[in-house]
């Protein structure tokens, strides 16, 4: 369901192995070959890399990996409760994002929560003004939040939860996470039918 190339390495997640399901698959960049595999709940957006590591969201859980000769060992993971509707309150299909030593996560609950990336204490925690819906993309210390709902909106959070700006969308954002690259924020909707340029700032 998703993909990223990270080092020498195609990530894969949400696929099923001849050994039973896995939930992060990764290949070799070079040959194609399994690498590793790790199960963590069922993973619906592509890792990103941090540092030496890599961050990866589940349907409940976030987690810190760190990549080994033919398999990866999990140095933290966050499980998130399952909510009152029995569904996880996890990030489910929101990309994580890095914001210096702290990664942000997007969960179901309706929140966005950043933890140290050290070892995955949290560090705060803040209630988003609609459903996050496609992930975050980072610039340093601002994250920028995709979320949709009734109306739609793109929020621009920093690295202490505070919120920078607010942009109001049309059409329904995409199923993917907005992008920041040279301080300007691209964000593709799905009804609407535009990419929007958004100064990041």
């Amino acid at each position: 369901r998703c993909a990223a190339v990270v080092g020498d390495l195609v990530l894969v997640g949400g696929v099923a192995s001849a050994g039973g399901a896995s939930d992060l698959v990764a290949l070799d960049l070079a040959s194609g070959e399994r690498r590793f595999a790790v199960r963590l709940g069922g993973v619906f957006a592509a890792p990103i890399a941090a540092g030496p590591w890599l961050v990866a969201a589940s349907s409940h859980s976030l987690a810190l990996l760190a990549p080994e000769v033919g398999r990866a060992r999990i140095v933290w993971r966050v499980d998130f409760p399952r909510g009152s509707d029995g569904l996880p309150g996890g990030p489910a299909r929101a990309r994580p994002a890095l914001l210096g030593d702290r990664v942000g996560g997007g969960a179901a609950d309706g929140r966005l929560h950043a933890f140290a990336l050290a070892d995955g204490h949290r560090l705060w925690s803040v209630e988003l003004p609609r459903r996050l819906h496609a992930g975050a993309a980072t610039d340093g210390g601002a994250v920028a939040v995709a979320v949709v709902a009734t109306r739609r909106l793109i929020l621009a959070l920093d690295a202490d939860g505070r919120e920078r700006w607010r942009h109001e969308v049309a059409g329904d954002p995409a199923f993917a996470a907005p992008v920041i690259e040279g301080g300007v924020v691209y964000a593709a909707t799905g009804t609407g039918g535009a990419v929007l340029a958004l100064d990041a700032q």
